[in-house]
């Protein structure tokens, strides 16, 4: 089935724009999978990154990353495939040097989840790449952030909202912590502070929560 996806693009066909000229644009791509694009990052060289996923004709889902340049002119899409049956990359960040982190979640037959974290050359080749989790887990990743000392991503672990901080160099996890009580709380998305901290907001028993 021929399918036609946006990648997000349809969102910020105004807001795309660079300093050094008048680069807005409206792209669409195509291709024959199912594809969904979750998220979009600019690198330093005003490359363009974008990551989701691809579902081909068995059911399984494989997760994606595409790099465009500030034209939005598609130059590659890369897919990568942990094995398992549900490969999603739901965030992306660039980095200091041009590349790209991606993160999102990789689901077993089991159904336990684990985080999903892939960094990537502005070509879409791996530099690193981690599954965070294991067992009976239920990790997942909604949102990211740069921070002076790491990159900071937001989501749940257990109906706990979850924040986990890793190196971009390396993939180190530096820290994760959960939040949370008797209520199902969700982090969707991360921002940082002035004073080296993170905000998150999210949901807690389908209330606003931050």
């Amino acid at each position: 089935m021929k399918f036609t996806f946006y990648l997000l693009l349809t969102l910020l066909t105004a807001s795309i724009a660079f300093s050094d000229d008048d680069s807005s644009f409206f792209k669409k791509y195509t291709n024959s999978l199912s594809t969904c694009g979750y998220a979009i990052a600019v690198a330093p060289d005003e490359n363009i990154g974008m990551a989701g996923s691809r579902t081909d004709a068995s059911g399984v889902r494989t997760s994606f990353f595409g790099g465009a340049n500030k034209l939005g002119d598609l130059k590659f899409v890369n897919t990568y495939s942990t094995g398992s049956l549900s490969d999603t990359l739901s965030v992306i960040a660039s980095t200091p040097d041009k590349g790209f982190i991606l993160a999102g979640t990789t689901r077993a037959a089991n159904e336990s989840r684990e985080i999903l974290i892939f960094k990537v050359r502005a070509n879409g080749t791996i530099v690193w790449k981690k599954k965070i989790g294991g067992g009976n887990g239920s990790d997942v990743i909604w949102g990211m952030t740069a921070t002076p000392t790491g990159y900071v991503l937001a989501g749940t672990s257990d109906l706990d909202v979850m924040l986990l901080k890793i190196s971009w160099q390396t993939g180190k996890v530096l820290w994760k912590k959960t939040y949370g009580d008797s209520e199902t709380e969700f982090g969707y998305s991360v921002a940082p502070t002035e004073d080296g901290g993170v905000l998150v907001v999210g949901v807690r028993a389908s209330n606003p929560l931050a």
